[in-house]
């Protein structure tokens, strides 16, 4: 009787993955084989995961049938459903033993746990399927890519959004509700079957250009009422009018390409049901919380701990991104400048030199943005201000971006103001803020436009108008153009960059008591941005400017020769900043771990050690600290991929004098090594205001 029963579900299961197979491949296939919605997947998921692995011969015989049928040789056809089956019977191996899962998405680690799976499983079906595609020979060199990402959107989706309803659903099919829970969820189902159709007939125009906004609110509705059981139905429901809306040609992206249609429903679908299925573990998941809570006060400090945690781990995270992402960068950035030094460079040596240079600094400005929006955020921002002419702030941005404005052959016209702009700010951040305007200008105007900077006064305040001739401002984007990560057209997406520099330039100059406007016709009309900061009046000035006095940096001095010890456990950022500072007269010897540092600097007494803070021994700090006690004066240097205002203080604290942070520029080093001979002006500098 057994046996039966288990040939009778195979056979159902067989059947269920053929013909939804056989119903995906009919929607424009890719290369004839790959689809961007392929239910088997889910069902495949469901039943291995509920009636066990032994389920895998449906999934094999189903995923074998319908690949020879559509035309595919029986040994590609074989490879195939090897690679369908083995995907399934991984996925589900890893929620049913891996991990402690649980299909009720009742806590957060269970839907995260649940999305990665959906996401790592299906490389395995889309890498032997395309493969075995290419061996068949059919599909050509240039559809490889294309077909493999329509192959793993597609199982993956089937995964997520039929896998997920069938567990949720399977796993505790029964559920009680109140009168009015039944009316209240009856609305909010209305209210998501009349959104679809909203988005089905465009009513909302504007909401085009951000197709989520149709479903958010009874997304949200049922995220936080009715938990996941809710949303999985809910995207089973919006899938199911996305294809129709592809299939018909009409709905939100009607007049699109069959295939770009597609795409844009399937990624749509993705976005919905993942935020609001995270949002709605999280609701249940506070919900059973909350309920522990009142029979026990222990739950409560548990649970306070986990918020805690749970912050600290997103600001670790954030300094290990960056401390990561600096490691591999710095050595980069130290190999160009030695490239620079090369006076017999010829010009097309030069000229690509300088664009990995450009986007080196690129990356390097990126980092240092999503940690100033971090620690503004957390209100862990320090500004250090002084008191200077904003004309020269103006000038050295100006000088930053010359390369740019010259590359994309801009004019750049500047009207400075005839009278002093005394401000008191923190230079490098206006700085900051002044470059991140002008690089969009110049990126965002086509070749050989026009930007203007002017600067002004009025009586209370310093004004600068930067305005080009770019690709303007759509007037809806306006009113958002300075919250993060927002782009005010397709051109700003496909030209790069994390969308945060407007939203930071905003926050940093409400931290400095300015604001930033912005001005658009539209777009293709060009922008104007308009930053104002208050002045210091003549009589809260210590100094005057002195008469006749040109503005403009001087050529910083060159340190003379040192005797300089440099440990690093990563050999190849080691050997570029030993070449380096070599290049500039110094003696140099090097350390690969933390003991080996100590004991060479003692031996050998240099003027200077720069001690990278990440040792696999003993870390920068500790060397530090040793290096004190045992009598060493000369001067210690901190380098470091933790940039943060508490990894510095936690440097000058065990005994170094300065901080900075990979990738660290000559300019920064030389600006330090400069004062290493004078022992009675670096005792008498301010020990927090060090070079970065």
């Amino acid at each position: 009787m057994k046996r039966y029963r288990y040939s009778a579900l195979l056979l159902f299961i067989f059947g269920l993955y053929a013909a939804t197979g056989w119903w995906g491949l009919s929607l424009s296939p890719i290369s004839g084989f790959a689809t961007l919605v392929w239910p088997p997947t889910g069902i495949a998921l469901a039943a291995l995961y509920f009636l066990g692995l032994r389920m895998w011969p449906a999934v094999a015989f189903g995923a074998l049938f319908i690949n020879f049928l559509i035309g595919a040789p029986l040994w590609v056809a074989l490879i195939i459903a090897t690679g369908n089956t083995l995907e399934m019977v991984v996925g589900a191996y890893m929620l049913r033993t891996v991990f402690d899962f649980n299909p009720l998405f009742r806590r957060l680690w269970d839907t995260l746990y649940f999305i990665f799976v959906c996401t790592l499983t299906p490389v395995i079906a889309a890498t032997v399927g395309t493969f075995a595609l290419v061996l068949g020979g059919m599909i050509a060199e240039g559809q490889i890519l294309f077909t493999w990402s329509a192959w793993w959107i597609g199982d993956s989706l089937g995964s997520f959004i039929l896998g997920g309803f069938l567990l949720r659903w399977l796993f505790k099919p029964r559920f009680v509700r109140s009168r009015n829970q039944w009316i209240e969820l009856s609305a909010a189902f209305s209210l998501l079957i009349a959104a679809n159709f909203a988005a089905l007939m465009q009513l909302v125009p504007i909401f085009n250009y951000l197709p989520i906004t149709y479903f958010f609110v009874p997304y949200l509705w049922l995220a936080i009422r009715e938990g996941a059981r809710a949303i999985t139905l809910a995207s089973l429901i919006v899938s199911g009018f996305l294809v129709f809306e592809t299939i018909a040609q009409i709905g939100l992206f009607a007049g699109q390409p069959l295939l770009e249609n597609m795409f844009l429903s399937q990624m749509l679908l993705g976005i919905l049901a993942t935020i609001f299925l995270v949002i709605a573990a999280t609701m249940e998941e506070r919900r059973v919380t909350n309920a522990l809570l009142q029979r026990n006060i222990s739950e409560l400090e548990r649970a306070l701990r986990r918020v805690r945690s749970a912050n600290k781990a997103k600001n670790d995270f954030i300094a290990i991104l960056a401390h990561e992402l600096r490691n591999p960068l710095a050595p980069i950035v130290t190999s160009l400048e030695i490239l620079s030094l090369d006076k017999g460079e010829d010009e097309e040596h030069r000229r690509l030199r300088e664009r990995m240079a450009s986007s080196a600094q690129t990356m390097r400005t990126l980092l240092d943005d999503l940690l100033d929006i971090s620690r503004i955020t957390r209100r862990g921002f320090r500004l250090q201000k002084s008191r200077v002419d904003l004309r020269q702030i103006i000038q050295t941005s100006v000088a930053s971006v010359e390369g740019l404005m010259r590359d994309r052959k801009h004019t750049l016209t500047i009207i400075p103001s005839e009278e002093p702009l005394w401000v008191d700010v923190d230079p490098m951040r206006i700085e900051q803020v002044l470059v991140n305007i002008l690089n969009n200008a110049g990126k965002y105007t086509e070749n050989g436009g026009r930007i203007m900077l002017l600067s002004t006064r009025t009586k209370k305040e310093a004004v600068i108008k930067i305005s080009d001739t770019g690709i303007g401002i759509a007037a809806e984007r306006l009113p958002y153009i300075f919250e993060p990560f927002q782009r005010s057209s397709a051109s700003q997406a496909r030209a790069g960059g994390l969308g945060i520099g407007l939203s930071l330039s905003y926050r940093l100059l409400k931290l400095h008591g300015g604001t930033i406007e912005v001005a658009s016709k539209g777009e293709g009309t060009g922008s104007t941005f308009t930053i104002s900061i208050p002045l210091i009046h003549a009589e809260q000035l210590s100094v005057a400017l002195p008469a006749g006095k040109e503005l403009g940096a001087r050529k910083k001095p060159t340190p003379s020769p040192l005797n300089i010890v440099l440990i690093d456990d990563n050999e190849a950022a080691l050997a570029t900043l030993e070449a380096l500072l070599e290049t500039e007269g110094h003696t140099i010897q090097t350390a690969g771990d933390g003991r080996a540092g100590v004991q060479k600097i003692l031996l050998e007494k240099p003027d200077v050690a720069i001690v990278d803070i990440g040792l696999p021994d003993v870390d920068g700090y500790q060397v530090a600290r040793s290096l004190r006690r045992q009598g060493f004066t000369g001067m210690l240097i901190a380098l470091s991929g933790y940039g943060q205002d508490e990894d510095k203080q936690k440097a000058y604290a065990a005994g170094f004098e300065h901080h900075l942070t990979k990738p660290a520029r000559l300019s920064d080093i030389q600006s330090i090594l400069l004062r290493a001979k004078s022992a009675a002006e670096e005792v008498a500098e301010p020990l927090m205001k060090p070079a970065v």
